[in-house]
């Protein structure tokens, strides 16, 4: 091989192998769920959570949540002084309660709101956030310009629940 091609072919064994962990890294990180902290139902994977900061955040942190490194948690207040830790995704299966979206008291300007409960036990897990161009009386799901945002005491991760739920081995004592 000659200097120009062996560095050719170094470059190129150098980017499969980048491309390569780099898969692993977004499978690795894709593989946890949030779900139901009530019920265990299946809120979100945790490949949808993004960090979309308010505005409105008394507090934000960063923390590594549902195998996922730097999960933005903001501490927001709602009108009657109640605060609550969110975290904000992309994609879930919570549903949008109200009829009608607000757009009063947004924690996220130029987004309608609604509070939004788990599909299965009809908790409330959140509330879905809605640009106001999209947010029609009859969407209950976030488009893909929406997003959720999760109070973070309401969901668990799939990965800690199953640790809960693991049998430990027993010796039998003959």
């Amino acid at each position: 091989m000659t200097g120009l091609n062996l560095y050719t072919f170094s470059f190129w064994i150098f980017c499969v192998t980048l491309i390569e962990s780099a898969e692993e890294e977004s499978v690795k990180t894709s593989t946890d769920f949030l779900l139901c902290r009530y019920c265990g139902f299946n809120v979100a994977p945790a490949s949808t959570l993004i960090n979309f900061k308010s505005p409105s955040a008394e507090g934000v942190h960063n923390q590594s949540l549902f195998g996922l490194d730097n999960v933005e948690i903001q501490s927001l207040k709602n009108p009657l002084g109640i605060q609550f830790n969110i975290i904000t995704a992309r994609g879930g299966t919570c549903v949008a309660t109200s009829k009608r979206w607000q757009v009063d008291h947004s924690w996220f300007p130029g987004h309608a709101w609604k509070t939004c409960s788990c599909s299965r036990c009809s908790r409330q897990i959140g509330w879905v956030f809605e640009p106001l161009a999209t947010a029609h009386y009859d969407r209950v799901y976030a488009s893909i310009n929406g997003f959720y945002a999760f109070i973070l005491e309401t969901v668990i991760s799939e990965a800690y629940s199953d640790s809960l739920l693991v049998t430990p081995k027993l010796n039998s004592y003959t």
